[in-house]
């Protein structure tokens, strides 16, 4: 593909406004065969709530914690005990078998948080560790439990150095 140099700089977009009906309805029209075109789903800025079985009210300082908790257990400067209440069952034995034992020197720290709800009763988070001088990739996902929230899922990928900024 080649790219042409502009003297002036960018070329200025087309004008595009939508056909509006007699009703009042907007509505796409194609181009060249004026035929209406089926209508795009807005996206919903709000996840799907269910109605009939309300999520608890959500903290996020309580989820930066535990997440901050879980990688710290990872890395060996606290106890796994501290997270029973805090993880799925199913979770907090995986975390039991493969978190280390004992601090190695190197002290895992959460630098940043990103949070996405796919739904009302859901919440998935990513993250930046920083681990002396490599980064380290964070994913996990925290599901509504009766009265609380839960983290149910957790994986830690490492690559990169500190210094290095996605």
């Amino acid at each position: 593909m080649r790219s042409q140099s502009m003297r002036g700089g960018l070329r200025p977009l087309r004008a595009f406004e939508p056909w509006v009906s007699r009703r009042g309805a907007m509505e796409v029209v194609h181009r060249q065969t004026r035929r209406r075109l089926p209508a795009l789903p807005v996206p919903s800025a709000e996840p799907p709530k269910d109605e009939d079985n309300p999520a608890p009210v959500l903290d996020p300082r309580r989820v930066h914690t535990v997440l901050a908790a879980i990688v710290e257990v990872y890395g060996g400067s606290r106890q796994v005990e501290q997270l029973r209440s805090a993880v799925s069952r199913q979770l907090y034995r995986q975390i039991a078998l493969t978190a280390q034992t004992g601090g190695n020197g190197t002290y895992l720290r959460l630098v940043s948080m990103r949070t996405c709800r796919p739904t009302d009763r859901a919440l998935e988070v990513s993250g930046r560790v920083q681990a002396g001088e490599r980064n380290l990739a964070v994913v996990a996902r925290f599901e509504a439990g009766d009265n609380d929230w839960l983290c149910t899922s957790f994986t830690l990928v490492g690559s990169g150095t500190a210094n290095s900024r996605p």
